[in-house]
């Protein structure tokens, strides 16, 4: 009993004391293994949680809620995460510890913790076995092909894509459009863009989407789940969307490309959220510009065609080198321009041609020429055939026809609008078009549809363009349709081309300067067009040549020279349209008033030498549009012409009247035009007594008009045909040399009200809108004002004048107003001038102020383009309050206003010295401006200001261009703010107190300075200190430097105050500088004086010429690895190896010329003798072009050329030729000849080879003999 009393007392004492007591004894005995095996679970546990994590991430990228308890497990991990590393830290240092060391209640405490805490970790790992999979979904990834070198990098691409990149980063943009013409290259600039960003990481996801014009939402939706691994369980368009909607609305940044857009597709039923809080961005791709604006793009980024270099670059990657051999480099030019800078035409018809024999080549590009392409499938399959997508995706058979109407004009040419409105007039495209005007306005809008599309190009106003490639494309979409069309452009064509048969040809246009026969028996019975456009030679057209071209609709004849009309235009009784323009006629034209159908007739820049416009043309009842504007020529219009014309809508008539021949018959024909109730567009210039004689009901009913009014016959010239097709039709008035009293007794004054352009030089006005359009010219456009003498305000706002004067102005010219004092005096309306852009004043003596009453935007705030000459009066341009309103102002240009102190003004009694910005200002030039000193100067001390400094801001200046400003001493201060960091060009003439051009540190602030130009600046004494010139490489990208006549430069570069010659210093590094010139410098010593070295790493051009002073570059080391010679003008060049030394041989061949004047040593044959070379050999010596050509002197060269041909059986044999150079022994006082000789084959020849060849007299011998003996061991150096 006692026993087991003490048996259960010990082993209750060995439960609660020995066995703590051994586990505190293996804490402190096992550390290191329990903190091994702490580390192990951690991985475990590190492990496990990153499967889990992949399968909350595939679950939140579908839109699934995570369980609280899967979060509370991945919390409790990073918690328990964290509490282990801590215990880890000490891991090394115990680990490595002896077991007697001190540290024992460390390794004790490190061990304990790491086996709890073991604990902890497999409780939490078994709990997450539940969470985990033996796999798991991957990761949505996308495999982006390698952009190709031919892809990217085309110089003329950078500034867009970079403007793209910075788009994407601007948080007030959400969409942007990159538009352009199929195969132009879109999608790959979208695929660089992307990768652009993805590098700097701006975007957490990215992907591109291919929408295409079949726009399927669904097929959409599900690209987008793919690329974002997200499932979709819903089977609606609504239901996927809010999926797509929540997914992107996670707060990540992400870029979506939508690729290949036809039309307008909605975001938000696709799912895709844009803008508000969302952070993605949208960039959408089209041919189609109003695509990307119904989208909502906000700024549309348009991909142009190569340019030619790129182009060639770009063809000759694709089809290898053999583009450079000799028999097909010319061929290959060809093919590339024929492509037009489309790349993927370049890469199909590089590809193709790859490997290809010559005759191939020509045969391509032949068919290349002839638009038609047949032998090369991928040109069809690939190029055309996206082009013909965009041409079925066209919305109508409108804008299809009028595109394949352009493809009937040459190749490269601009395309008058006008054209294209007659045509379509006379083809009765329009059925739903009633008057001219409408017509018109429908072609106006198709070519804008076609143009958004980049179908066709626009090159100007009243102009569009067809790409080459777009038209071949269209050509042929045309002779496989319902158009089947003739095109030929061939100067080779003589007369109409041979076919088998004409009848399915609707339209045939044929251009040729040499076609000299027409003939006969042409059977056209589908004809609706027939363009012939001829050179000026003789053209015999037979007389039943329009026989079978019964329905001939237009007819267009350009070149027609002195011949008569056929008799067989009567039978186009269908001819709506005839236009007979650029033609010399000179026979009877009575034959059209046969054509009763005819809506459309011009004569627009004909010679018409017909005696008197026949009467028959008054009965074409139908007639709709009359153009008489003739170049030259002798014709009278008959009065009774114009009043049978009942259905008369526009009417041209040009320069027809002359005051110096005014008839009855001139009055009869004015007053007839009153009674044209249909006239609607007139074109005229009239004398003044003419024009009282039209009614102000016809004025009334005009809504396109050019008038011309004038006292005085004027010489005809080209410029004063208005053509209507060369420009943008504009209302338009020039009231030139007229009085008011005269205007006041016409009806003029009633267009006014219309008019978008006027001219006017009336002597006696005084108040332009008082006198002549009270409610403000509110249309107007344009204002041109000449000779109004007594005009002091152009706008007197002092009266009442109506707020919308003057709204809708965009360009004013002023110019001979002697009385003009202000442009406008009192306080302007605050719409007026809004639109302003162009303002060009001349001659205006009296003009004190452009603008002195306080200005309120929006006024003047639209301003660009501001010219300024011959103003003497004005002290300034602008006061302060002003110039704050101009902010779009881009150019500047002042010239010879002679009190002009400064360019912009304090007002009276303004206390403030705020800073001035002009942020789009990139062209600044002055010129002829004695007395102006300062751009401005806000502290009142203009002696002491530079011209610009830290008050004036310029961030977009690129051109800086000042020539003779007499008081301008310093252009920069010390502080120009950074404002001018985008200045490339910088030109400086004739400143005749400028003493240098940049102190202390501004040219930091140029760092994009790319040519600099200083010219006869006589106190100039350095161009810029050492301290400016102590930039980066970065901050120095000068590619030219031009100095020339400043008389007083001694250095270009002043070194630092105390600087020793003798103490060289760091390198100053011009890294971009490629071309520097040096002229007429007398007093230039050296382009730095201190010690400096310098380095010019891309300089391959010095000119040094006129500079006597100058015996060196520089006192240190010149670095310029590019440079192989210096030239020192007259065409002499001397070699370079450095240009410290070349400097010195420069000016030891000028001490030699000298020498050689003074010894009367002018021409080289006084050194050779012909007679004793031929004596030998029987050889013919040429020295250069002329044996008595002067070889040595101020003007010429000291080397030539020498030719010895040798015979052998009375067989010329090839030529012997010799480099002959002269240098003058100063020591033995006498010249040396040198010679190096190339054999017929170019190879060099041996010395003692060459001597015995051509010379057999001794002691010429001897001569010789002395120069191979100074020739080096190479043989054949000439040495100066």
């Amino acid at each position: 009993m006692d026993g087991e009393l003490g048996s259960s007392f010990l082993t209750k004492v060995a439960e609660y004391i020995v066995a703590p007591v051994g586990r505190q004894f293996k804490y402190l005995l096992y550390s290191n293994s329990n903190i091994e095996d702490l580390n192990d679970q951690v991985i475990g546990l590190e492990n496990m949680r990153a499967g889990v994590e992949i399968s909350v991430n595939a679950a939140k990228r579908n839109v699934e809620v995570i369980g609280l308890d899967v979060e509370a497990w991945l919390n409790d991990v990073e918690t328990i995460k964290k509490e282990a590393d801590r215990i880890l830290e000490g891991r090394d240092k115990v680990k490595n510890s002896p077991w007697w060391s001190p540290n024992l209640r460390q390794r004790y405490v490190l061990g304990r913790k790491a086996m709890k805490k073991t604990e902890v970790i497999t409780k939490l790992q078994g709990k997450g076995n539940k969470y985990t999979k033996l796999s798991y979904p991957a990761p949505p990834t996308e495999i982006i092909s390698a952009l190709t070198n031919n892809s990217v990098g085309f110089e003329s691409r950078i500034s867009t894509t970079k403007n793209i990149v910075k788009a994407m980063k601007d948080d007030e943009i959400s969409i942007i459009g990159i538009c352009g013409m199929g195969g132009v290259g879109k999608t790959t600039m979208a695929k660089e863009v992307r990768e652009i960003l993805k590098v700097e990481n701006i975007f957490h996801e990215s992907f591109m989407v291919v929408v295409s014009q079949s726009q399927d939402i669904k097929k959409i939706q599900g690209q987008l789940a793919e690329k974002l691994d997200l499932h979709f369980w819903e089977t609606t368009i609504p239901g996927r969307a809010d999926k797509l909607r929540a997914r992107l609305s996670s707060g990540l940044r992400y870029l979506i490309i939508l690729d290949d857009v036809w039309e307008g597709l909605d975001l938000n039923e696709v799912g895709i959220p844009v803008g508000g809080l969302n952070k993605g961005k949208v960039i959408l791709t089209s041919r189609d510009e109003n695509v990307c604006l119904d989208m909502g793009s906000q700024i549309n980024f348009t991909v142009q065609v190569l340019i030619a270099q790129e182009a060639w670059n770009l063809f000759k990657e694709m089809a290898g080198d053999c583009v450079d051999t000799n028999d097909l480099h010319s061929t290959a030019k060809e093919v590339v321009r024929e492509c037009g800078g489309l790349p993927i035409a370049i890469v199909t018809l590089g590809k193709a041609l790859k490997y290809r024999k010559k005759h191939a080549w020509d045969d391509v590009l032949q068919q290349l020429q002839k638009c038609s392409i047949t032998n090369i499938p991928e040109m069809e399959n690939k190029v055309y055939a996206s082009i013909e997508l965009s041409y079925k995706y066209l919305k109508g058979n409108q804008a299809r026809s009028l595109l394949l109407l352009c493809c009937l004009f040459p190749e490269d040419e601009d395309i008058p609008n006008e054209y294209l409105v007659r045509y379509w007039v006379g083809l009765r495209l329009f059925n739903d078009v009633e008057t001219l005007t409408e017509s018109r306005n429908r072609v106006e809008t198709l070519l804008d549809e076609l143009k958004s599309c980049f179908l066709l190009l626009e090159v100007g106003e009243g102009y569009v363009k067809m790409h080459d490639v777009v038209r071949d494309a269209c050509l042929l979409i045309a002779s496989k349709g319902e158009h089947k069309y003739m095109v030929r452009q061939d100067n080779k064509l003589q007369e109409w081309p041979k076919n088998d048969s004409y009848q399915p040809y609707t339209a045939i246009s044929l251009m040729s300067d040499e076609v000299q026969v027409l003939a006969t028996g042409q059977d056209c019975p589908q004809l609706k067009l027939l363009r012939l456009i001829c050179g000026q030679g003789s053209l015999n057209i037979s007389r039943d040549f329009f026989q079978g071209m019964k329905k001939l609709d237009v007819f267009d004849f350009k070149g027609m020279l002195a011949q008569p009309l056929p008799p067989s235009l009567q039978f186009l009784t269908n001819l709506r349209t005839l236009c007979l323009n650029f033609c010399y006629i000179t026979s009877d034209i009575a034959l059209i008033g046969s054509l009763k159908k005819l809506e459309i007739l011009s004569f627009f820049g004909s010679k018409l030498d017909i005696g008197v416009l026949p009467t028959e043309i008054g009965q074409l009842s139908n007639l709709r549009l009359l153009d008489l504007r003739c170049t030259y020529g002798s014709f009278r219009i008959p009065s009774i012409v114009f009043s049978s014309l009942n259905k008369l809508e526009e009417l041209y008539v040009g320069y027809y009247f002359r005051k110096s021949d005014i008839s009855y018959e001139d009055h009869a024909i004015i007053s007839n035009l009153n009674l044209l109730s249909s006239l609607k567009t007139l074109q005229i210039w009239l004398p003044d007594e003419l024009l009282r004689s039209i009614h102000k009901t016809c004025f009334n009913n005009l809504t396109r008009f050019e008038l011309s009014v004038y006292r005085e016959d004027m010489m005809q010239s080209s410029t004063m045909l208005r053509n209507v097709w060369g420009h943008q039709f504009q209302n338009r008035v020039t009231l030139d040399r007229m009085f008011m009293q005269d205007l006041h007794a016409t009806k003029v004054c009633a267009l006014l009200r219309q008019t978008e352009v006027l001219y006017l030089r009336v002597p006696d006005l005084k108040n332009l809108v008082e006198e002549l359009e009270q409610e403000g010219f509110v249309k107007l456009k344009s204002l041109q004002m000449s000779s109004c003498s007594e005009v002091k305000y152009l706008l007197d706002a002092k009266g009442s004048i109506p707020r919308s004067t003057f709204i809708n102005l965009e360009e004013l010219e002023l110019e001979g107003m002697d009385s003009l004092k202000e442009i406008c005096c009192g306080n302007l309306p605050a719409e007026s001038f809004g639109r302003l852009e162009v303002v060009r004043l001349y001659r205006l003596p009296a003009l004190g102020h452009l603008w002195k009453a306080p200005i309120q935007p929006p006024s003047l705030s639209n301003l660009k383009f501001l010219t300024v000459r011959y103003c003497d009066a004005l002290s300034s341009l602008f006061q302060k309050s002003v110039a704050k309103c101009l902010v779009q102002i881009e150019d500047l240009n002042v010239f010879s206003c002679n009190m002009m102190k400064e360019l912009v003004s304090k007002e009276i009694g303004d206390e403030h010295s705020e800073k001035i910005e002009f942020p789009k200002l990139k062209f600044l030039m002055l010129s002829c401006l004695p007395k102006l000193r300062t751009f401005y100067n806000p502290d009142s001390v203009i002696n002491k200001q530079p011209f610009l400094n830290q008050q004036v801001l310029l961030p977009s200046m690129e051109t800086l261009d000042i020539a003779a400003l007499d008081n301008l001493v310093q252009i920069f201060g010390a502080q120009v703010q950074g404002s001018l960091h985008k200045l490339r060009v910088m030109r400086l003439n004739n400143c005749d107190k400028l003493l240098n051009v940049a102190v202390s540190d501004s040219i930091r602030l140029l760092p994009n300075l790319a040519e600099l130009e200083v010219k006869f600046c006589s106190s100039l004494e350095a161009v810029f200190d050492f301290e400016v010139l102590r930039v980066s490489e970065e901050d120095a990208q000068a590619m030219l430097c031009q100095l020339k006549g400043c008389e007083m430069i001694e250095e270009i570069i002043t070194g630092e105050e105390g600087s020793s010659e003798t103490c060289v210093v760091s390198g100053i590094v011009f890294p971009q500088l490629r071309i520097l010139e040096l002229e007429d410098l007398n007093n230039l010593r050296l382009f730095c004086a201190s010690a400096h070295n310098f380095e010019f790493p891309l300089l391959d051009k010095v000119l040094i010429r006129n500079c006597p002073s100058m015996n060196t570059f520089c006192s240190g080391l010149v670095s310029a690895p590019k440079l192989d010679q210096l030239n020192a003008g007259n065409d002499q060049r001397v070699r370079m190896d450095n240009l410290n030394n070349a400097i010195h041989r420069m000016k030891e061949k000028e001490i030699e010329r000298s020498e050689f004047k003074e010894k009367g040593i002018l021409n080289m044959s006084e050194f050779i003798d012909a007679e004793s070379v031929e004596a030998k050999s029987k050889t013919t010596a040429i020295l250069g072009s002329d044996s008595n050509d002067p070889l040595i002197g101020s003007e010429s060269p000291n080397e030539s050329r020498v030719e010895w041909y040798e015979a052998h059986d009375d067989n010329i044999a090839g030529p012997r030729t010799y480099d002959v150079s002269i240098t003058y022994d100063r020591d033995e006082g006498t010249p040396r000849l040198w010679l190096k000789g190339y054999d017929a084959s170019g190879w060099l020849l041996d010395p003692e080879d060459m001597l015995e060849d051509v010379i057999e007299d001794k002691g010429q011998a001897q001569l010789f003999r002395e120069i191979v003996d100074s020739i080096s061991t190479d043989g054949n150096e000439v040495v100066e």
